[in-house]
């Protein structure tokens, strides 16, 4: 015991300076941006106020902002490629015949991993690292095994330094838009703004935009509000192109002058193309009455899919119940009652049905993926008019 301890005392030794280079770094930054402040706060003095409002950027946050987030960067791995010139393209690349220029594709400008995380690449070169310093006494090459230790490190800061940079640059704007948001609209003073707000979300797609964000109220807010209709225009006109910024209410009152507190959150982008899912029918708290007929960004009822998408679902309440059954589920709708539709379609699609046919002919089923579903409540089938009502295939 006593000899194993003795042979791996010194690699012991060599992997914890190792593990130390990131807490002393940071400890030196801390220092040195002490001494930085002192100096503008001395130069300010000395210069009757020219310097009193400069603002020094602590080199200790930046780094701590960038070395966290690459340790926990989930994005693939993306950088963009040299672009060689033309003439040296010309000489290293052979000139293609006719027919493979044509069908040839044009270079790409970017080279791509995509299941290969940021952060697996980062924390491998600081582990690879961290073993090369506790292996280089055990061996031969000592020295030389060290300094790959080190040169390893020096990697991965400088990678942990880079790679997230355009990525919290554009963060850092959205976070100056809602600095401007405090200081102009809610009238706090420009020191203490980046204190009185906390971004919970980011956009699940980007992560630039903000999805839901809490501002921490002035005391001299007005008990009746005004204020948060300004920040939510700035908001929607500053922050984004493809989402509107609401009061958040899912969770009490958006604004809330007991406390201080303005929840604000962002409603799901509108997309593209409004692609049918039978969820949107057959979830809780959608009453057989209430038809959906697309997506839109207010009103209607926020349905998440079980892949995960939400969307904001307009529907017809066709029998005037939609509203109040959904609010037995927890689900918020609105979709004031709808007794009439317009029907329309080519001739021979059977628009004149609704009026020819008897009246049970306004009760319906639905073909989904081949299957016929008959919707709850309605039973009615025209192939087989007598036949019970079968079981609600879609409910699970």
């Amino acid at each position: 015991m006593t000899n194993i301890m003795g042979i791996y005392t010194l690699p012991t030794v060599c992997l914890i300076l190792y593990l130390m280079l990131m807490p002393l770094v940071s400890y030196l930054l801390k220092k040195w941006d002490a001494n930085r402040e002192m100096k503008i706060l001395l130069d300010a003095k000395k210069g009757a106020g020219t310097k009193k409002n400069q603002e020094y950027k602590r080199v200790r946050d930046y780094w701590k902002e960038h070395i966290k987030y690459a340790n926990r960067d989930n994005r693939h791995v993306a950088f963009k490629l040299i672009q060689l010139p033309p003439w040296l393209l010309a000489i290293i690349m052979p000139k293609p015949d006719e027919d493979e220029e044509q069908s040839a594709e044009a270079p790409k400008d970017t080279f791509e991993l995509p299941q290969v995380q940021r952060r697996w690449i980062t924390w491998g070169i600081f582990l690879a690292g961290a073993a090369a310093a506790f292996g280089a006494p055990l061996t031969t090459m000592t020295w030389q095994l060290l300094l790959t230790s080190l040169s390893l490190w020096v990697l991965y800061i400088i990678i942990s330094l880079t790679s997230p940079k355009w990525f919290l640059g554009e963060r850092a704007k959205a976070n100056e838009k809602l600095i401007v948001c405090c200081t102009d609209d809610l009238k706090i003073p420009a020191e203490d703004a980046r204190s009185h707000f906390v971004v919970n979300s980011w956009d699940e797609e980007t992560n630039l935009e903000p999805t839901n964000v809490t501002f921490t109220l002035p005391k001299t807010f007005p008990p009746k509000g005004g204020p948060e209709k300004a920040v939510l225009e700035r908001m929607n006109a500053t922050l984004t192109n493809t989402r509107t910024y609401i009061l958040d209410e899912s969770d009490g009152p958006g604004l809330d002058t007991k406390d201080f507190k303005l929840k604000v959150r962002a409603k799901p982008p509108m997309p593209t193309i409004a692609t049918f899912d039978p969820f949107y029918i057959f979830a809780d708290g959608i009453e057989a009455g209430a038809f959906a007929i697309g997506f839109g960004d207010s009103g209607g009822a926020e349905i998440t899919t079980p892949d995960g998408k939400t969307n904001v679902v307009m529907y017809v309440n066709m029998s005037g119940k939609a509203e109040s059954y959904a609010r037995k589920y927890g689900l918020t709708m609105v979709a004031p009652a709808t007794p009439m539709v317009l029907i329309m379609g080519p001739t021979g699609s059977g628009k004149a049905q609704a009026l020819t046919d008897k009246i049970l002919r306004i009760q319906f089923w639905v073909v989904i993926d081949g299957v016929k579903t008959i919707v709850e409540g309605i039973p009615y089938d025209p192939d087989n008019p007598e036949a019970p009502q079968p079981e609600w295939t879609q409910r699970g």
